[in-house]
């Protein structure tokens, strides 16, 4: 069968009705939608708790100036305000969540559903364990400088006291510190083991390049060397071997005669 009739065979597309083109549309458009308002979102929380002001009028403080110095006006100075008082240095988590959801909803399928609801639970909860956990630890390791609380907030200071009476803080530490891997992988599926692999593998290479050891022909390289150590090998010579004529049949049915 040539390749004409095969294509000949094949059955004729039809455009997609009206209908279903014009919702794949708007689905893609929601989402680059949504895209586009929560980078903004996460630009202007990056900006409101990049400029925090104690002085500026907020939640926690009646602040010393009339005016408000914040970036993000009255609005981003009371955001700010509450964002460090309940997460303390993690605060600056937020923006960066906010742009990964972002990024999240519109990197693998453009034109699919809008929300997944299990990788959104799965993000979700590791957020927030990354929160909890990195709160505990500014609460107990960081000063809180200008900070309207403790390093790590509201949610660092209770996590660090349900934990402290149990495991004391090299306890609390290093479960801390556990619960905060464990939350990266949950929120960017990061496999620890794997990054672990990887830079193992650079800085063996590294090495390999800048003191010469033999790379992925090391055993090629190492039979060579046996080789040369060994010194020349010995050359058997093979004996030669002639054939010789079979005799013919006259010779064989006439013998020679001798002359008397």
């Amino acid at each position: 069968m040539t390749r004409n009739n095969r294509r000949r065979e094949r059955p004729a597309r039809y455009p997609a009705p009206p209908l279903v083109r014009w919702s794949t549309q708007l689905f893609r458009t929601v989402k680059e939608g949504s895209l586009v308002v929560m980078m903004a979102v996460a630009a202007y929380l990056s900006v409101a708790l990049a400029s925090y002001s104690p002085a500026d009028p907020a939640w926690s403080r009646t602040g010393t100036d009339m005016q408000v110095t914040n970036l993000g006006g009255a609005a981003g100075a009371w955001m700010a305000d509450v964002l460090f008082y309940a997460l303390g240095y993690l605060a600056y988590l937020v923006p960066v969540a906010v742009a990964y959801g972002g990024w999240l909803m519109f990197r693998d399928r453009p034109d699919g559903p809008i929300l997944d609801l299990q990788g959104l639970l799965t993000w979700g909860m590791g957020f927030a364990v990354i929160l909890a956990a990195g709160c505990g630890l500014a609460a107990l390791h960081v000063l809180p400088g200008s900070l309207p609380l403790h390093g790590g907030g509201v949610l660092g200071e209770l996590t660090s006291e349900l934990l402290m009476p149990w495991l004391h803080l090299p306890g609390v530490t290093l479960v801390l510190l556990a619960l905060l891997l464990i939350g990266i992988t949950l929120f960017t599926g990061l496999s620890w083991l794997s990054l672990v692999d990887r830079l193992g593998h650079h800085i063996l290479s590294g090495l390999e390049r800048t003191l010469g050891w033999p790379g992925d022909d090391g055993e090629a390289h190492s039979e060579d060397t046996r080789n040369t150590s060994q010194g020349p090998s010995r050359v058997r010579i093979e004996p030669l071997i002639i054939d010789l004529p079979e005799p013919s049949e006259d010779l064989d049915r006439h013998p020679p005669t001798h002359p008397r």
